[in-house]
């Protein structure tokens, strides 16, 4: 999607992944503003999938997406798999606040935010 811009700091992706979320589905949403302040482009990537799962850092393992930021309640046990699997194929997983990397074994197995990208990003 392009040239939509932003009404109030709100996206047609914005909106697009909210209403996925919403009806049970994944939703994964890049926005890259340029000079929107100003009127310039807006260029959204917007990914859909049947369900939250399907959207996940395993995309970025296989190759299908360099970057996803995880900005929702996730545990230990929902992530190590796909940090396994990323950190296998040269990626990585670190905390969303500080940039460190995620680690394991925390009291109450909460995660922080979180962003896993893909090697050479």
């Amino acid at each position: 999607m392009e040239g939509l811009g932003k009404i109030a700091g709100l996206t047609i992706g914005a909106v697009m992944a909210q209403a996925a979320q919403i009806d049970g589905k994944g939703a994964g949403m890049m926005e890259m503003a340029g000079l929107a302040q100003k009127g310039g482009a807006v260029h959204i990537h917007c990914r859909l999938a049947e369900t939250p799962e399907d959207i996940s850092a395993i995309r970025v393992a296989t190759g299908e997406a360099d970057l996803y930021p995880r900005l929702g309640r996730t545990m230990e046990w929902d992530t190590a798999a796909g940090h396994a699997v990323l950190a296998g194929a040269g990626g990585k997983v670190v905390r969303f606040d500080d940039h460190s990397p995620l680690t394991y074994g925390k009291e109450g197995f909460a995660n922080p935010f979180f962003i896993a990208y893909a090697p050479g990003v």
